[in-house]
């Protein structure tokens, strides 16, 4: 049997995930290796959601540093946000 604990989420995810969806987006809430797949209009972009002031991630460090640069070296989108309107910006 696999034992699995949930992830913890930043508090301010779910104003994060309320904005999304009413502009229209698919939002799937993920573990690792970042938090948010957004989809809308089309395309796919991946979110990283920080809380305010956060500077280090809860999550593997190495993991996720290296997930954001990667998809970044290879042109795909993916943002860190700290607020609904951040996100809003991130999905265009």
């Amino acid at each position: 049997m696999i034992y699995r604990r949930a992830a913890k989420r930043d508090a301010n995810e779910t104003s994060i995930v309320e904005a999304l969806e009413a502009a229209g987006a698919k939002v799937w809430r993920l573990s690792l290796p970042l938090d948010l797949l957004v989809g809308l209009h089309g395309r796919f972009v991946l979110l990283e959601v920080k809380r305010e002031g956060e500077r280090t991630p809860r999550k593997d460090r190495a993991t996720q540093t290296e997930t954001i640069a990667e998809c970044q070296r290879k042109g795909l989108p993916v943002y860190v946000v700290r607020t609904p309107e951040e996100a809003l910006q991130a999905i265009g």
